[in-house]
């Protein structure tokens, strides 16, 4: 099973976690560019989702609108000759494939849904600084790297500096998930998201933009834990990662 071991962690001196959060806020606060929540095109993406798969069980509205459209004119050009039945068989026809595609949507919950949903209770407890929602949502051996400490923080280290610092100096107002890139792979097991969050912090009052990718690991019981975090671009501070 996939680890975190080869990442090779060492422990980052303690002096670089309060410059991150002092130079976060200082920058936060002064620069004038923070208007911008848009990252950089620069930023590594990840593979678009396989399209047939995400049409018919994970964004099946375009799909659904296709059928009725369809169904729709079939309809009418049927009833302009005067082929009534035929008509109603259209659209009837296409009410029911729109109806069984939609349920199997609502049914069927893809590995890339559920990684997607674990992405977002991600960013949900780290705004919130929510120690045990950490715990569970972190595998033992996640590590977190950046340009400050590339040899990573291990778990134990990123959940302290979290409660540390978003429980009570810079806590968080308002926090969004402007969209999730997923990719299931390349390895069995594992799988990679790609969040861009926007936070307002309590002290400044004003949203700033975040993008990271996290790579995650499926445990036995299929729970998806993450396995290492990557922050790649804060607003006002710029590319985070590692040289």
């Amino acid at each position: 099973m996939p680890d975190a071991t080869a990442y090779q962690p060492h422990k980052a001196h303690p002096r670089w976690h309060r410059r991150l959060a002092c130079a976060t806020v200082a920058l936060a606060v002064a620069s004038p560019a923070l208007a911008i929540l848009t990252p950089p095109p620069s930023l590594p993406s990840l593979p678009r989702p396989p399209i047939v798969q995400h049409l018919l069980l994970e964004s099946p509205l375009p799909l659904a609108i296709a059928l009725l459209t369809a169904g729709a004119i079939a309809a009418i050009a049927f009833h302009r000759r005067a082929r009534t039945k035929h008509a109603g068989l259209a659209a009837g026809g296409a009410l029911l494939a729109t109806a069984a595609l939609l349920a199997l949507a609502a049914l069927v919950e893809t590995p890339r849904e559920r990684v997607i949903e674990r992405t977002r209770q991600l960013v949900d407890a780290v705004a919130r600084a929510d120690a045990r929602a950490l715990d569970d949502l972190l595998a033992p051996d996640c590590l977190v790297t950046f340009d400050r400490a590339p040899g990573g923080w291990e778990k134990p280290e990123t959940i302290n500096w979290i409660a540390d610092n978003l429980r009570g100096r810079y806590t968080v107002s308002q926090h969004e998930v402007a969209g999730v890139q997923a990719q299931i792979g390349p390895q069995r097991g594992l799988a990679r998201t790609r969040p861009s969050v926007r936070v307002t912090p309590d002290i400044t009052g004003r949203p700033h933009g975040f993008v990271c990718l996290i790579t995650w690991r499926e445990d036995p019981d299929g729970t998806w834990r993450a396995l290492r975090i990557e922050p790649l671009w804060l607003q006002g501070y710029g590319d985070l990662t590692p040289r």
